[in-house]
């Protein structure tokens, strides 16, 4: 059915028509409407001490609980998307709870990431309900990039 708003109940009921005229009508039903979460924003990269702070808007349910986030982030190919269970756990409630989690900068400078100085790290999401997951948001375009430990100093000058 279209037209019809998500965690709203409708109630309604039906009879049958055929020539010789119509028929009783039904007990009420009830139905509500859900449908798969929707996201609306990318991701937010902020850095926090060493830690990346990675963040995101609360998805629209659309009338069902969301249970759980997948949270991507691209590797230095340009190609690749990983999650980071160990630090940003989708399934985590807390992580569902709260929309965020952070990640120490030093995870993506390592494998399987390979970021360098000053590339962005870029990110996606999407959500789950009971009635499946999301489209991902599209990745983040701007947000925090990779600093490095200094190197090693030159040899100093009288």
């Amino acid at each position: 059915m279209e037209g019809l708003t998500n965690n709203r109940t409708y109630k309604f009921k039906v009879r049958a028509e055929n020539v010789y005229g119509l028929g009783p009508y039904s007990t009420i039903s009830a139905i509500r409407p859900t449908g798969i979460p929707e996201g609306l924003n990318p991701i937010a990269t902020n850095l926090v001490g060493t830690n990346i702070l990675i963040q995101w808007q609360a998805f629209e349910s659309k009338g069902r609980t969301i249970t759980s986030y997948e949270i991507l982030f691209l590797q230095s190919d340009g190609i690749t998307w990983t999650e980071i269970p160990l630090f940003c756990n989708g399934h985590d409630s807390s992580v569902v709870e709260k929309h965020f989690c952070y990640v120490p900068m030093l995870v993506f400078r390592l494998k399987p990431f390979y970021l360098k100085q000053d590339d962005l790290i870029q990110g996606k999401v999407r959500a789950y309900n009971i009635k499946g997951w999301s489209s991902y948001t599209n990745p983040n375009t701007v947000g925090q990039t990779i600093l490095t430990e200094p190197h090693q100093m030159s040899t100093p000058n009288r």
